[in-house]
């Protein structure tokens, strides 16, 4: 994997969290974050940027399940 491809992303989130000092980047695994996962795979189907102004019916269940 080439990380320069990913350097622009990573320096333009770096720069965000500076100036938002209340949020907190971890690493989740996919398996432990399905509605994330989710919700990414959705996104793939549009073709352009959307959005909801309710929760999507593809990850409301699965949120449902991960909510303690």
């Amino acid at each position: 994997m080439n990380l320069s491809e990913y350097s622009s992303i990573i320096q333009n989130c770096r720069t965000l969290l500076d100036h938002y000092n209340d949020f907190v980047v971890v690493f989740t695994r996919r398996q432990a974050n399905g509605s994330a996962h989710a919700l990414a795979r959705e996104a793939l189907s549009h073709a352009s940027r959307n959005t909801f102004d309710v929760l999507p019916f593809c990850i409301a269940t699965i949120i449902m399940n991960e909510t303690p």
